[in-house]
């Protein structure tokens, strides 16, 4: 598939909405497997519950509305490093601050995280949480990435973090041919990779393989996920990704009796109910406001 066939594909991509996946409360730690008399008496395989990270191909609007976020930095050029608690990890040349001025976090971001929440249940960086709170996008930026560039194996601050692929200049099959890759045993010239440890504690790596099929991909995880981007080689084309971070919003707090959500200062009710059954509401954090 081409960069153009891969656009088309993005155009055509029906807008996304929260599905709930069949038996999805088992999907992330069920009890059934650990209740002894349903053991069958063949064997079968055992897995246990862990966390992982969700993808979703964006549609024509979402796309447009992110490169018009783009096109607005590139003119205000405000740098993300401007402010010293903003700095990256990467070494990357340039790296540009986003304003949500369409909402997408709303549309796009929000009801991604209430999937996840469905599909495996709190983040480590949640469960503590005594109350209610929404979800608020704390930061977000745009990444303009050159060949030899990289950005080493980091996490992030807050609940979720994501990366959307907008331009894929290079593809994983070339650049594994070059010298430098051919004889190596590694995956990782020049793709996205995750990083976790497995049940017998050995680091693991899980590579996203890069190629311009990959434009229009957003990856949402929990942000103490470790991941990594490797450099590419011999293209003098750019590579275009978009980051940032979700957190709560603890100025507002979720009153379960009212059904109103409160400021947390004042206390005082916001006119607004929020819908009786948004995404999943039995959790510390929701969506919905």
């Amino acid at each position: 598939m081409n960069r153009e066939e891969n656009k088309r594909l993005n155009r055509e991509t029906k807008p996304h909405s929260i599905v709930t996946p069949p038996h999805w409360e088992n999907s992330h730690g069920g009890n059934d497997e650990y209740i002894p008399v349903q053991i069958p008496n063949v064997p079968r395989s055992c897995r246990p519950p862990s966390l992982g990270w969700m993808e979703m191909r964006l549609d024509g609007s979402d796309m447009d509305c992110l490169w018009k976020y783009i096109e607005t930095a590139k003119k205000e050029n405000v740098t993300i490093n401007n402010s010293a608690n903003k700095r990256l990890a990467g070494n990357i040349s340039s790296s540009l601050t986003l304003v949500d001025s369409d909402n997408f976090f709303r549309k796009v971001l929000d009801p991604l995280c209430a999937q996840y929440q469905l599909m495996f249940g709190d983040t480590p960086n949640i469960k503590a949480t005594p109350s209610m709170h929404p979800l608020e996008l704390v930061d977000m930026w745009v990444n303009f990435q050159k060949k030899h560039e990289f950005n080493p194996a980091h996490t992030h601050t807050g609940i979720f973090s994501f990366v959307i692929f907008m331009k894929i200049p290079t593809n994983y099959r070339d650049q594994k041919k070059l010298s430098i890759a051919n004889l190596s045993n590694s995956d990782a010239i020049s793709n996205f990779a995750f990083s976790y440890v497995d049940i017998f504690g050995n680091i693991t790596h899980h590579p996203m393989i890069m190629s311009p099929e990959y434009e229009g991909i957003i990856l949402l995880f929990p942000s103490s996920l470790p991941h990594q981007v490797y450099p590419f080689y011999e293209s003098d084309e750019t590579r275009i990704t978009i980051s940032g971070n979700l957190g709560l919003n603890t100025k507002l707090i979720f009153d379960e009796n009212s059904g109103l959500i409160k400021e947390t200062s004042l206390l005082s009710e916001v006119n607004k109910k929020i819908d009786p059954t948004p995404s999943p509401q039995k959790r510390n954090l929701f969506s919905g406001l």
